[in-house]
C-alpha cells in the first residue's frame, strides 16, 4: 500500500467498482456508463468475481482485480470510485488515488455510518475490527450525496468534525438519473417475462405491488406471522387486479422456500437481487417496505408505499433508525389486516392521499438534484479536482 503511493497514475483512467467487488450494479455501474458512453475518459470496470469478469469481458472494459493486468489497472489508475470502500477494489494498490464513494442507498431509514458504529465500540473491539479490515478506515476524499440534507446519512462521515463534511459532496447520484430515464417505460422485457413466469394469468393491464422486507438477524422473525390471511390477502388483490410480489432479502431463502405453497394465487415470493430489484421498482405501482433504503428511490416515480412496521421495537433494539418512521411519506401500518386496508385506500385514490408528504420528502431528499443530471455534474466535479 506504501509503495503504491509512489506510482505514476493517469488522469485519464478511472477505475469502477462496488459491493466488495462482487457485483456490477448501483451507482457506480450507472456512472461507469456514462463516463464510458459519454467522455474520452478511459473508465475501467475492476471485479473480484471471476465469474461477472467472464459474463461482460466481451461487453464492457472490465478486468479481473487478481490478475497482473487488473494490478497495473489499480497502480496507474488515478481515479477510484466505489459504493462500501477500498474492499470493492484491492485497497493495496490504490495509494495516491482520488478516492471517490458514491455509496449504495440514497436516504437509509436506518443509520448506515460505519464510523458511527465503530465508535461505540469498547477499545479492544476496536482494535481487533481494525485488524481484521485496517482499510475500512481509509476515508475517500470526497463521498457524494443526493443533497445537504443527506450528508448526514454517509458511511465515512464524521458528523462531530465541521470540516469534515467539505468531502461530503450534493451533486446528486447517478440512481436517479437511471429512474428517472427509466420513468417512460415502466415494463421491459426482462420484467414482462419475470411477471408472467411467476403469474401465468397475470394481464397486462393488472397493477403490481412491489413488497421489499428487510433481512433481520433475528431468525424467529417472520412477516407472515402478523395475521396473514392467504383467502383474504388474494380476494383483496382480486378486487384490485393486482398482484404482489415480495422479493425477500438473500439471508432470507429459507423463509422465502417455506412459503411458497401458502399464500395464494396473486402472491409470489423472490430473492432479485441488484438491477433486477432497480427495475422492478420501476414497474411497481404500489411500493411497501419495512426498513429499506429504497423508498428514497421511489420517491421519483410519486406513487404510492405503504410501510410494514411489524415488529417494529424488536427491530429498533437491532438497528438505530435517522428518521421517525410515523413521519414517512405513505401509510403505517402494523400487520396484514390494516395493510389490506392500506392497499386497497392508496389503488382507489391512485396515490393522492401521501402526495404532499411524498413532495416534501422527495425535496427534503434530492433538493433539485433529481433533474437527470447527477452523472454530469460528478464527471464535472471529478475533472475540477484533478
Amino acid at each position: 500500500y506504501l509503495l503504491s503511493g509512489f506510482s505514476i497514475r493517469n488522469k485519464n483512467k478511472w477505475v469502477f467498482s462496488a459491493w466488495e467487488g462482487k457485483y456490477y450494479r448501483g451507482n457506480c455501474r450507472y456512472f461507469f456508463e456514462y463516463i464510458s458512453d459519454n467522455t474520452d475518459i478511459d473508465a475501467v470496470w475492476v471485479t473480484k468475481n471471476k465469474d461477472l469478469f467472464e459474463k461482460h469481458k466481451r461487453d464492457i472494459n472490465i478486468v479481473y482485480a487478481y490478475s497482473f493486468y487488473g494490478i497495473y489497472v489499480l497502480i496507474s489508475s488515478k481515479v477510484i470510485i466505489f459504493s462500501h470502500g477500498l474492499y470493492d477494489v484491492v485497497p493495496y494498490f490504490v495509494r495516491g488515488s482520488l478516492l471517490i464513494s458514491l455509496g449504495h442507498v440514497s436516504y437509509p431509514i436506518k443509520s448506515m455510518s460505519f464510523i458511527k458504529e465503530f465508535s461505540e465500540h469498547n477499545f479492544i473491539k476496536k482494535v481487533k475490527i481494525f485488524l481484521i479490515s485496517p482499510y475500512d478506515h481509509v476515508k475517500p476524499a470526497y463521498e457524494i450525496v443526493a443533497s445537504d440534507y443527506t450528508k448526514k446519512s454517509t458511511m465515512f462521515l464524521t458528523a462531530e468534525k465541521a470540516d469534515e463534511r467539505d468531502r461530503v459532496v450534493p451533486l446528486g447520484l447517478p440512481k436517479s438519473d437511471y429512474l428517472k430515464r427509466k420513468l417512460a417505460s415502466r415494463k421491459t422485457k426482462f420484467l414482462t417475462d419475470t411477471l408472467h413466469n411467476l403469474f401465468p394469468n397475470i394481464c397486462d393491464k393488472d397493477r403490481l405491488i412491489l413488497f421489499l422486507p428487510t433481512w433481520r438477524s433475528d431468525e424467529r422473525f417472520n412477516i407472515f406471522n402478523f395475521e396473514y390471511n392467504s383467502t383474504k390477502i388474494n380476494h383483496m388483490l382480486s378486487e384490485n387486479n393486482a398482484t404482489m410480489l415480495i422479493n425477500f432479502h438473500p439471508f432470507d431463502e429459507s423463509l422465502r422456500n417455506s412459503a411458497v405453497d401458502s399464500l395464494g394465487e396473486r402472491v409470489r415470493v423472490t430473492s432479485f437481487t441488484g438491477d433486477e430489484v432497480t427495475q422492478l421498482l420501476c414497474a411497481a405501482d404500489l411500493f411497501i417496505t419495512d426498513y429499506s433504503s429504497l423508498y428514497s428511490d421511489y420517491l421519483l416515480f410519486d406513487r404510492p408505499m405503504i410501510f410494514a412496521k411489524f415488529a417494529h421495537n424488536e427491530y429498533v433494539r437491532e438497528r438505530e433508525l435517522q428518521v421517525d418512521y410515523d413521519s414517512l411519506p405513505g401509510a403505517v401500518v402494523t400487520d396484514w389486516v390494516e395493510m389490506a386496508t392500506a392497499v386497497n385506500q392508496q389503488l382507489a385514490s391512485n396515490g393522492t392521499e401521501y402526495k404532499d408528504d411524498r413532495k416534501l420528502w422527495r425535496d427534503l431528499i434530492y433538493s433539485g438534484t433529481d433533474d437527470g443530471k447527477s452523472c454530469e455534474r460528478i464527471s464535472e466535479f471529478i475533472k475540477s479536482v484533478l
